[in-house]
């Protein structure tokens, strides 16, 4: 075998091998159970994965193009603002507690992430890979615990106060 036929093959294989790499990483991006989103320049949503589309409850032509901060509720406007520039800017934004508005209208609580890739892809036009961690049930679960401890905590103190109160009259 020749030099240039080695060469050829060897290029060959790697060509393969990336392509393979490619596609198995494109498979777990669309099926992680995390959202993804690639985000544009102006911080248009490319390519969500499926969890995306199954947290904002939305087919991906309705979510492709529209401004990711575009979906953040009334109670993060001001941050909505904030993480804009950020992202304009190029600073990270690290599981920053947010509410995004589904397309049914229901607020849900979130960890939100974005990590600057300054154009590592192949389409060009990706600058960041937002990523969301949806902490609503938590959130419903804690304040179910504090009503709960608050209620019971009142329970207990009411019969302890009429007992009180008989002690003193006897």
């Amino acid at each position: 075998i020749t030099f240039d036929s080695r060469f050829k093959l060897e290029i060959w294989s790697a060509t393969k091998s990336i392509a393979l790499s490619k596609e198995q990483f494109q498979k777990l991006y669309d099926n992680a159970p995390m959202p993804y989103i690639m985000l544009g320049k102006n911080a248009e949503v490319h390519n969500p994965n499926k969890a995306t589309l199954r947290f904002f409850e939305v087919l991906p032509e309705e979510i492709e193009g529209k401004n990711i901060f575009s979906y953040f509720g009334e109670n993060s406007k001001t941050q909505s603002a904030i993480f804009f520039e950020y992202y304009k800017t190029g600073i990270a934004i690290d599981r920053k507690e947010v509410e995004f508005v589904t397309k049914s209208g229901v607020t849900k609580s979130a960890l939100f992430s974005i990590f600057e890739m300054k154009n590592n892809t192949s389409s060009g036009n990706d600058h960041g890979l937002a990523m969301i961690f949806d902490v609503t049930e938590q959130k419903l679960l804690d304040k179910a615990k504090t009503e709960f401890v608050s209620l019971a905590s009142h329970q207990l103190r009411t019969p302890l106060t009429g007992i009180r109160w008989v002690s003193e009259y006897l």
